[in-house]
C-alpha cells in the first residue's frame, strides 16, 4: 500500500458479488479447450515495442499479450471466436452478469472483451488504482482448481484495506468496472482465469480498444 494513493484507497467501498459455479467443470473445460486450440502463441513485434520473453511455465500457453514474463492473456472474443464457439455459454455469463450487477436495466450491455489471463509463479496484476477504465462490469472467473497454485487471490478494496475472494473452480468475483482490484503474487504454480468485460460501446471484437 503506497501512501501517495492512501486517499483513493480509503475512499473505496466496492460491492463485488462472488458468483459460486458461476461455471461447471464442463464449461470451464470448454473454455480452456477453446484456448488451446485458438494456437495463439506471440504477440506482434511492432517498432515501438518487443514483448518479454515468456517464462517456461507459460511455453505452452496461448496468448495474444505478454503482460510480463510470467502474465499473460489471450483475446477469446477477437474474430468474434467465443461468441461463435461458446454462443450459449456466453450468454449464460452475460446474463449472470447483468442479473448481479448494479447497472441501470435500461443500460445497453456489450461484450468489450472476453480474455483468458494465465499467471505462473511471479505473476500478477499489482499496478496501483488498477481499474477497467471503458468498461461498467467485470466478471473474473478462476479456470482451475484452487490446489494447483498458491497466492493468485483477487483482491478488492474497502476503506483502504484489502479484501481477499477465495475462488474454486468455476467461481467468479462480478464487480463494477471501476472499482479498485489486483491480483496478488502466485507463489506457486499457474492460476488461470476468464475475465468478461461489459460496456455500452458496440460489441468488441479487436483488442481491447478497438
Amino acid at each position: 500500500r503506497l501512501a501517495y494513493w492512501s486517499d483513493t484507497y480509503r475512499a473505496e467501498v466496492p460491492s463485488p458479488t462472488v458468483l459460486r459455479g458461476v461455471l461447471s467443470a464442463e464449461e470451464v473445460a470448454a473454455c480452456c479447450a477453446l484456448a488451446s486450440a485458438s494456437g495463439r502463441r506471440s504477440e506482434p513485434t511492432t517498432a515501438w515495442r518487443t514483448p518479454p520473453p515468456v517464462c517456461p511455465a507459460l511455453a505452452d500457453a496461448c496468448f495474444d499479450v505478454v503482460y510480463t514474463a510470467e502474465h499473460v492473456a489471450l483475446f477469446l472474443h477477437r474474430d468474434g471466436l467465443f461468441a461463435d464457439r461458446c454462443k450459449h455459454l456466453l450468454a449464460k455469463v452475460v446474463r449472470a452478469m447483468r442479473e448481479g450487477g448494479r447497472v441501470d436495466p435500461a443500460t445497453e450491455l456489450q461484450v468489450r472483451c472476453v480474455e483468458l489471463h494465465s499467471y505462473s509463479e511471479g505473476g500478477a496484476l499489482d499496478a496501483p488504482l488498477h481499474r477497467d477504465s471503458g468498461s461498467l462490469l467485470t466478471l473474473s472467473v478462476q479456470l482451475c482448481e484452487a490446489g494447483r497454485f498458491k497466492g493468485g487471490d483477487f483482491v478488492t478494496f474497502r476503506e483502504g484495506e484489502p479484501e481477499r475472494h477465495r475462488l474454486e473452480l468455476g467461481d467468479g468475483v462480478l464487480l463494477s468496472s471501476m472499482e479498485l482490484h489486483n491480483v496478488t503474487r502466485v507463489t506457486r504454480g499457474t492460476r488461470v482465469s476468464l475475465v468478461v468485460e461489459l460496456w455500452s460501446e458496440p460489441a468488441n471484437s479487436h483488442d481491447r480498444f478497438e
